[in-house]
């Protein structure tokens, strides 16, 4: 049985759920945020700690795990009780997941809770890819004013990105991009730079950025090459809807270079940000473990949904033959 930890209106789901289908694999999907449909869970140590997934539906033997479930951007609510229960019951649901890591902790998952966990860390990133051979940005993590003007003063031409460390969306819904920040900028902003550090990395002059998505080995990248003039030059998710896109042939030794830094990241799936500057360096950006990817399945045809769908299946295989 493989077990899939997500959300059943994922389109990503339900492309993967699709190819599980054609293989013939047998699969539950366990979705904390919709009841109805599989969002009801009972382990229960009167029946041996049996558990029960859905309309009472024993999962016995699991042989594969894909841990999808992307945390929901909660929004407060008009009243403030709601919003702590749904903190609330987010944090119980946490208490279950993390049970069940623990009781298939050595079955084979798309990914490993633990490594996914580590690898969102941005500055474990950079640490570890520099020390994997990865030209990384010059980078300072603080909330510091003074630290980071100086920062800023030190690399040219005196401007630099500004990053958060978690993913972050205002009650409208908008979400927080890169964006380019000076010294001006930052002594008009310590007050609001003060209250949490944030990633600020000298600005690289670019040919192009390069989007590398990886499944076990199988490597998929795109050429991500936005209007110089747009907002989506400087982060190219403000534009991800636009025709940006194109399949890239990576070099070989730069492929065998990103495969050796999944296989230490402990990760199956990684999707990866490069840019290549003005003297052809591939320049390490960051990756995401938890990456969407089905906008340029469905652009470029590549068939990154089957290739996990594959690796969830010949793990199955592979115990029922051993």
């Amino acid at each position: 049985m493989i077990l899939i930890v997500g959300g059943y209106l994922d389109p990503h789901v339900t492309s993967v759920t699709s190819h599980l289908e054609k293989l013939g694999a047998e699969f539950i999907i366990l979705d904390r945020f919709d009841f109805e449909k599989s969002g009801s869970i009972a382990i229960s140590f009167a029946q041996n700690a049996a558990l029960h997934l859905g309309a009472g539906r024993h999962l016995t033997e699991v042989s594969s795990i894909w841990w999808r479930q992307k945390p929901p951007f909660i929004v407060p609510s008009e009243k403030i009780s709601e919003y702590y229960d749904t903190i609330f019951a987010t944090q119980e649901w946490n208490h279950i997941q993390r049970y069940l890591e623990y009781k298939y902790r050595n079955v084979y998952s798309i990914n490993n809770p633990s490594a996914t966990l580590m690898v969102h860390n941005k500055i474990y990133q950079l640490e570890i890819a520099s020390e994997a051979g990865f030209i990384i940005p010059k980078s300072i993590f603080s909330n510091n004013p003074k630290q980071i003007d100086a920062f800023v003063l030190s690399i040219e031409p005196e401007k630099a990105i500004f990053k958060t460390l978690t993913a972050y969306m205002n009650p409208t819904g908008l979400l927080t991009y890169t964006t380019i920040v000076d010294r001006s900028m930052i002594n008009n902003k310590k007050g609001s730079i003060a209250l949490a550090p944030g990633i600020y990395q000298e600005y690289s002059k670019k040919k192009f950025e390069v989007r590398v998505t990886v499944v076990g080995i199988e490597v998929f990248a795109v050429k991500i090459n936005p209007p110089v003039d747009s907002d989506a030059s400087i982060d190219w998710r403000s534009g991800i809807t636009e025709d940006i896109y194109e399949k890239y042939e990576l070099p070989t030794n730069v492929k065998s270079q990103i495969l050796e830094l999944h296989a230490r990241f402990g990760l199956v799936y990684g999707a990866y940000d490069f840019i290549l500057d003005e003297n052809d360096n591939f320049i390490f950006l960051e990756v995401n473990p938890s990456g969407q990817w089905l906008w340029l399945e469905r652009r470029l045809n590549m068939p990154i949904s089957y290739n996990i769908a594959n690796l969830l299946v010949e793990t199955r295989e592979k115990e029922i033959h051993s």
